[in-house]
């Protein structure tokens, strides 16, 4: 079976002020992802922050990723959930996998986080197939909070 690997880049301009940070720019297209996401600060939660990246859609080969979010947290905690279909599955049945890199504002990597896989899943005889809402916890080291001014979600199926 090939694979088909796909990245979306979000780039931010997280420039944090006081508890919040300041609007984000949009992902940028790289390699035909046909939703954009966008990347908003999160809650002040007294002395943790949040960052928030969100993509709308992101589909590689037969498979589909929506309502994706990451959560990143200054204490050094990562929450990531979407939901994931497949069009057509091939005898085995497929599966997404997300990872992620954070990098700063010149785009050296602060963490990678590598492939986590979503759960198996087949085609429907009325496509698509079934939607599968999963996600996975993480951690990075919390003094890079600051310094994440871009998100890749490496994406693959």
């Amino acid at each position: 079976m090939s694979v088909i690997t796909r990245f979306a880049l979000v780039m931010c301009s997280l420039a944090c002020v006081g508890a919040g940070c300041a609007p984000a720019h949009p992902v940028e297209d790289l390699v035909s992802i046909k939703s954009r996401g966008t990347i908003t600060a999160g809650s002040d939660n007294k002395r943790i922050r949040e960052k928030v990246v969100a993509w709308a859609e992101i589909r590689t080969g037969n498979c589909h990723q929506t309502s994706g979010t990451l959560i990143i947290r200054s204490d050094g905690t990562a929450h990531f959930e979407c939901v994931t279909w497949t069009e057509i599955s091939h005898s085995a049945g497929n599966h997404w996998f997300a990872g992620f890199r954070m990098q700063d504002r010149e785009g050296v990597t602060l963490h990678h986080e590598p492939y986590h896989a979503g759960p198996e899943m087949h085609d429907a005889v009325d496509h698509p197939g079934p939607h599968h809402r999963w996600g996975f916890d993480f951690t990075y080291d919390a003094s890079k909070f600051d310094l994440i001014a871009q998100i890749w979600q490496d994406s693959k199926c």
